[in-house]
C-alpha cells in the first residue's frame, strides 16, 4: 500500500491482499466463535493520503470503515455497534497542522471500534433460501 511500510508486514499487501486477509481472519473466526462470542475490531479509514490534498485522493486507493463492516457481515458477523474513538491531538504538532492546512490533507484523530455477535442466520443461509423456494413453489414448509 505504501513504500515507507516494513517488507513482509501487514500494512506492505496490496489493497486485494489486505483485504482477503481479513475477510480470511474473520471468517476463521466466526467459524470457531459460539453464539455469545463478541468480536472487537479497531481500526480507522485508509486512506493513500500521504501529502495528498483531500480532493486529490483517489477513492479506490482507500479502504473505508464501511469496506470493514461489509466484510465482517460477509463472513456471518452482525454489526451491533459502532464507537469513534478519539486519538490525542498531542499527535499533531503546529508545524504539521500548518502544512496538512496548506496541502489541504485530512487528518485522521479517531480510530472506530466495530462490535459485532455472530449472525446465526448466515451460516443457515442456503437452507433458509431452500424452504423459502419451497414455499415460493407451492411446497409446504417454514422459513427459519
Amino acid at each position: 500500500m505504501a513504500e515507507h511500510y516494513i517488507k513482509g508486514s501487514i500494512s506492505d499487501f496490496s489493497r486485494s491482499q489486505y483485504l482477503k486477509f481479513f475477510k480470511d481472519l474473520f471468517s476463521l473466526m466466526k467459524e470457531h466463535s459460539k453464539p455469545s462470542t463478541r468480536i472487537a475490531f479497531l481500526n480507522a479509514d485508509f486512506r493513500d493520503f500521504q501529502g495528498i490534498p483531500a480532493f486529490d485522493e483517489d477513492p479506490e486507493n482507500a479502504i473505508l470503515l464501511l469496506e470493514y463492516a461489509k466484510l465482517l457481515e460477509n463472513c456471518g458477523w452482525k454489526i451491533t455497534h459502532l464507537i469513534d474513538c478519539p486519538l490525542s491531538t498531542e499527535r499533531f504538532t503546529g508545524n504539521m497542522v500548518s502544512k496538512m492546512q496548506d496541502k489541504r490533507t485530512l487528518g485522521i484523530i479517531r480510530r472506530t471500534l466495530i462490535i459485532g455477535k455472530p449472525n446465526i442466520l448466515h451460516k443457515q443461509g442456503s437452507l433458509a433460501k431452500t424452504i423459502l423456494c419451497n414455499v415460493r413453489c407451492g411446497l409446504s414448509g417454514i422459513f427459519l
